[in-house]
């Protein structure tokens, strides 16, 4: 469902922007290697099994600059837990699993949901656990290294607020219903678009929405309840979802829109807008202006750790 995939798919996405870290895919060109190093990071050496583990291989024809991309990922992913280890930082399996439990009760994601999410992001059960760890290590050494450096002033707050929010009336919350049609693969991809259309020229022709959730959406826990999803904030859903939404009015319905999760078509139930002031939006203002200086510092002390180490690559 939108209000568990999408969301949870956006935290993920966010995270992985953070760190400069993405999913380690296996390449073809790899394969002859036979685990093999495939570089050496200040004595810690990446080999091919390191580069393949994580993830079914789906996508095999990857050009050799993508290997160099992901290799240079895996990079700076051993950079990171170095300056961990250095710091004495770690993470424990049992906080890997509480952090999964908070995820898993703060959307309401059951076990089958969880295993939609991983697989729509190609993941494998070591996989999703090494990504939380990630996360968890990234968020320790921010607090210990990044944090105390970073301010952010009324100025730009006030500027933040002037520029986005400052007398306009914003959506606040919408209640709405969808129709999600998944896909596993990028072969299914066009199959499933094609659907998606199909289904809402039938929503916009008059067809009950409802009976329509019922019969053709992939999400069943809300397919049972006609496709509602309930009421969400700013913010909430994926930006695609949340421009697509606000352009629709009460009633309408919109789509097929993409998602990390498919295709959806939505239905719009109810809308609650309103003027917020400075003092309302201050805390949200202030965190979103503290994330974007967060992730420069980040990634310029990531850079100048790996001009600052011994790195030798083998392929």
């Amino acid at each position: 469902m939108i209000s568990t995939i999408s969301l949870f798919s956006k935290s993920l996405r966010f995270f992985l922007f953070m760190i400069s870290l993405f999913l380690i895919i296996k390449s073809a060109s790899a394969k002859e290697i036979i685990d093999g190093v495939l570089a050496v990071v200040n004595g810690d050496v990446i080999t091919l099994s390191d580069f393949t583990k994580r993830l079914p291989s789906q996508n095999t024809n990857i050009t050799p600059q993508e290997e160099k991309k992901i290799l240079n990922q895996m990079i700076d992913q051993k950079l990171l837990e170095q300056e961990a280890e250095k710091l004495g930082i770690s993470v424990t399996d049992s906080e890997i699993d509480a952090a999964i439990d908070s995820i898993k009760s703060r959307f309401n994601l059951s076990e089958e949901q969880m295993e939609q999410v991983m697989k729509k992001e190609n993941l494998t059960p070591e996989g999703f656990r090494e990504q939380w760890k990630l996360q968890l290590l990234s968020n320790k050494i921010m607090g210990s290294r990044i944090r105390g450096q970073i301010a952010v002033t009324d100025d730009e707050i006030n500027k933040y607020y002037e520029e986005n929010y400052g007398g306009t009336e914003s959506l606040e919350e919408a209640k709405i219903a969808h129709i999600l049609i998944s896909y596993d693969s990028a072969t299914g991809e066009q199959k499933a678009r094609e659907e998606a259309e199909q289904v809402a020229v039938l929503a916009k022709s008059g067809k009950d929405f409802g009976t329509l959730a019922k019969e053709y959406s992939d999400d069943t826990f809300s397919a049972a309840r006609g496709g509602e999803l309930g009421y969400f904030s700013k913010g909430d859903l994926v930006q695609s979802l949340e421009r697509a939404v606000e352009a629709t009015p009460v009633g309408g319905i919109v789509g097929p829109i993409e998602s990390p999760a498919g295709f959806h078509v939505i239905k719009v139930l109810d809308k609650k807008s309103a003027i917020k002031s400075l003092d309302q939006v201050r805390e949200e203002i202030r965190e979103k202006i503290y994330r974007e200086k967060a992730e420069k510092e980040l990634a310029a002390w990531i850079d100048e750790m790996k001009r600052a180490a011994y790195i030798d690559l083998r392929i």
